[in-house]
């Protein structure tokens, strides 16, 4: 599930559709990825419409979803970053880090560790290691 800005409403009912899915195929491998995904995409989606609260809610339930190898792996997606980016700039300062919270205990311990940096650095008020490192590149 790619999100493509030139068609967030296309994006926006896949999204739906995987999650409306995702009920009743809960063996499938990538279960925990695809509810994680569509609830990214619907953030970045409702954002982009100027819907603030509805993104930081459908970001906030991204973590929620089962974990399994697939999510444990890719947890720190593009994705992840452009929406907490996105709300990082709109003011949402206590959300994303609670979202980094919330997405801590998903995956490898290094990220674990990186995300609870980053939340502790947006709740300071400083940028996150995650954008130190890009601006080194």
């Amino acid at each position: 599930m790619h999100f493509n800005a030139k068609h967030y409403d296309l994006s926006k009912r896949y999204a739906q559709e995987a999650l409306r899915l995702s009920k009743t195929l809960t063996d499938a491998p990538d279960h925990g990825l695809t509810i994680y995904m569509a609830n990214m995409v619907l953030g970045r989606t409702a954002l982009r419409k100027g819907n603030r609260q509805e993104a930081v809610r459908y970001m906030l339930e991204a973590p929620n979803a089962p974990v399994g190898e697939e999510l444990a792996s890719w947890a720190m997606p593009p994705l992840l970053r452009q929406l907490s980016d996105e709300l990082l700039m709109a003011g949402e300062r206590e959300s994303v880090a609670t979202f980094y919270e919330r997405m801590a205990p998903i995956g490898p311990p290094d990220r674990r560790e990186m995300l609870l940096a980053d939340a502790a650095a947006v709740r300071a008020g400083v940028k996150a290691r995650f954008y130190r490192q890009q601006e080194g590149r």
